[in-house]
């Protein structure tokens, strides 16, 4: 069995490969200059790479953490609709330069609000 620990370690690798590259994908749109060949690549693999690392350590967590029972509260549902909504973002930056400038506030806000969800358990 892997401990928590290791679920725990994986899920911040994750969230920094994410927030990475969404945060250079954002500076570059926002820019006017979109990532092309061997950037475009390592920027959209960094993203992909850290969305699945965030969902592996997220529900190893979860396996690990959960009671018997295994009650989702509200808290897993909004972590879980934030993760969507960050998958979907290179969509939103890519579609407009003025919006991908407002990622640049919105990506951390959202990660905040992940934040506050797990740490008050709401």
């Amino acid at each position: 069995m892997v401990p928590a620990t290791i679920y725990r370690v994986v899920h911040f690798l994750g969230l920094f490969l994410l927030f990475g590259g969404l945060g250079a994908l954002s500076a570059l749109f926002a820019a006017g200059t979109p990532p092309t060949g061997q950037l475009h690549k390592l920027i959209y693999r960094t993203f992909g790479v850290g969305m699945f690392l965030v969902l592996l350590g997220g529900f190893g967590l979860l396996a690990r953490l959960l009671t018997s029972e295994g009650d989702w509260g509200l808290w897993i549902w909004i972590k879980l609709a934030i993760w969507i909504s960050l998958g979907l973002m290179p969509l939103v930056a890519r579609s407009s330069p003025s919006r991908a400038r407002w990622l640049l506030l919105g990506v951390p806000l959202l990660g905040a609000i992940a934040v506050f969800a797990v740490v008050f358990k709401i």
